[in-house]
């Protein structure tokens, strides 16, 4: 058995451990599964009725239960017609739904539809994403696979729980975000001057944008109840929660992905120059990283606010239906959030690039230079 096998039997029976251990954690805590909740498929549908005793218009849904205590039964559901096209579930024949049981002692129990099944398409997403990474990225694709991991766990298990007991998400977000991109640059490049020259970089960024972030949210004056989500959240967060925080630190979260792709690939094409003209001085090296990062923060700074406007499309469709002036749009609390979020990670990210270009240069430098005053 060679080196390279070994040290993959190694990390795959760490990542496999770990992966393991999460979904104990996260099972114990969220049960797959519920009395109150099972399975179905519909089997057919009625023609739309009127329900004389209030008018409303319904369809009988005989449906088979798949899971649960009813597992096996077929039962058929009053499925009232609602006009909201965010509650109105009208399935088809063959469509695999959830339905809620609403257990009462007196008339016994009561089938309503709940939603439609899509965790067996999330489930096969995961699958088809992990083999693949597995598949062309080998051992770095199995070490991005063990990054990944505990990066979540990080944010499930950290951040969230911190935010809940009224403790800064921000401060938090970035030491978990540096956590993240030392472990992630450990298990890319292991020990060595690329992956110092990238954990360097990185932090100017994530330093750069925690400020940003932290100072523009005070003056912005977000109060992270700009979204629908945090508005349902409200009257469901323990006292002394910080809303506010927790959605300025997902800023920093959502930017730590693009500075470690960025932070590691400068050092990386240094590291090439240097290897093939190892007489090479600083300023070349330099020169030469800020030659790549140039290219890369052109590629990234349009990936990240791509992302961030996909995300916001609906919104965007929004604000440009109802022709709202300009000043309305811009001093919407939503649109601001979503404003900081694109540019705060953006700058972090730019200011990153100049930062690594001069530390890995001066770095793989110091090597020639190192070696001749021996």
């Amino acid at each position: 058995m060679n080196r390279e096998t070994k040290t993959y039997l190694v990390y795959t029976v760490i990542t496999v451990i770990i992966a393991l251990i999460s979904i104990g954690y996260f099972v114990k805590v969220h049960p797959l599964g519920s009395s109150q909740y099972a399975k179905a498929t519909v089997l057919n549908k009625s023609d739309l009725m009127v329900d004389t005793t209030n008018g409303m218009k319904y369809r009988t849904i005989k449906v088979f239960i798949k899971s649960g205590q009813y597992k096996g039964q077929k039962v058929d559901i009053k499925n009232y017609e609602n006009l909201n096209p965010l509650w109105s579930i009208n399935p088809n024949e063959g469509d695999n739904i959830i339905l809620y049981i609403n257990k009462d002692s007196s008339n016994g129990s009561k089938f309503n539809i709940f939603t439609y099944e899509r965790d067996t398409t999330i489930y096969l997403l995961v699958i088809i994403f992990v083999a693949l990474l597995l598949l062309f990225g080998g051992l770095k694709g199995l070490k991005s696979l063990l990054s990944l991991i505990i990066t979540l766990i990080l944010i499930l298990t950290v951040i969230i729980p911190s935010a809940m007991k009224g403790k800064s998400p921000v401060t938090t977000a970035v030491i978990i975000a540096f956590t993240v991109s030392f472990l992630s640059f450990l298990l890319i490049a292991g020990f060595s001057k690329k992956s110092l020259s990238a954990i360097i970089g990185t932090s100017v960024g994530l330093i750069t944008s925690g400020i940003i972030v932290h100072i523009t949210g005070i003056t912005a004056h977000i109060t992270g109840y700009g979204t629908e989500e945090a508005l349902i959240l409200r009257n469901m967060l323990p006292k002394g929660a910080n809303l506010q925080g927790i959605v300025l630190a997902s800023f920093i979260i959502g930017a730590v992905g693009a500075l470690i792709d960025t932070t590691i690939s400068i050092p990386s094409a240094i590291e090439e120059v240097k290897n093939a003209n190892p007489d090479s001085p600083a300023k070349t090296l330099i020169h030469s990283g800020l030659n790549v990062g140039r290219d890369i923060m052109g590629a990234m700074s349009n990936a990240l606010i791509l992302a961030y406007v996909g995300g916001s499309m609906m919104l965007l469709i929004l604000f440009t239906s109802v022709n709202a002036p300009l000043m309305n749009i811009l001093n919407s609390e939503i649109v601001a959030t979503e404003m900081i979020r694109m540019f705060a990670g953006s700058i972090g990210l730019i200011v990153s690039i100049p930062a690594t270009a001069v530390i890995a240069g001066w770095i793989y430098a110091r090597r020639k230079e190192e070696a001749d005053e021996i």
